[in-house]
């Protein structure tokens, strides 16, 4: 009996010194801010990379966005080039707002761009969409944005688009070009 009271007294014991014991918990490290993506897209209609046909129902794009509350913008461009120093936007010359739609809670939005023409004049064009958060003129914020791109052939066959290339020295369309030097391997 004696044995079961010091055994009684001693589990007593251990269990009023857990109890009375402390237990100090530094709080938890702040946390890195999550950064600001641009829209990441996950689908487009038409799929792309090439049209034949000029989509009369629009283009269709379904983006993820980091914050399901901010608008997301689009500037387009068609033929654009670094070259030519001005490229307008289409379809109205400045970027276009596409707000997040009324008590929306999901980071994925599916725009559609119904205002775009098709391109004019011959041969095949390039359409350019671009997504951002925000821009400046034609340029996206940080973090940047997400280009989307498309060659137009109204005459339906991709292989127009090649007519007008050269990339032979003499632009004469031979294969190899004359300026390659012989072809059988020797320096001559």
């Amino acid at each position: 009996m004696k044995r079961r009271s010091q055994s009684i007294l001693a589990w007593g014991a251990i269990v009023a010194a857990s109890l009375s014991s402390c237990v100090l918990v530094d709080p938890p490290p702040t946390l890195p801010a999550v950064p600001e993506l641009p829209p990441i897209v996950q689908s487009s209609n038409p799929p792309g990379p090439v049209l034949t046909t000029w989509p009369t129902e629009g283009f269709a794009i379904t983006v993820y966005v980091s914050d399901d509350t901010a608008p997301i913008y689009t500037v387009a461009f068609e033929d654009y080039s670094d070259a030519k120093g001005v490229n307008e936007i289409l379809p109205r010359g400045s970027a276009v707002e596409w707000p997040a739609p009324p008590g929306n809670t999901s980071e994925t939005r599916t725009i559609v761009i119904r205002d775009l023409s098709p391109p004019m004049g011959p041969g095949c064009h390039t359409l350019e969409i671009i997504l951002a958060n925000s821009f400046s003129g034609a340029q996206p914020n940080p973090p940047g944005g997400t280009v989307l791109s498309w060659l137009y052939v109204g005459s339906g066959s991709p292989l127009d688009c090649m007519s007008n290339y050269d990339a032979g020295a003499a632009a004469d369309g031979a294969f190899p070009p004359a300026d390659a030097g012989p072809s059988d391997g020797s320096r001559g």
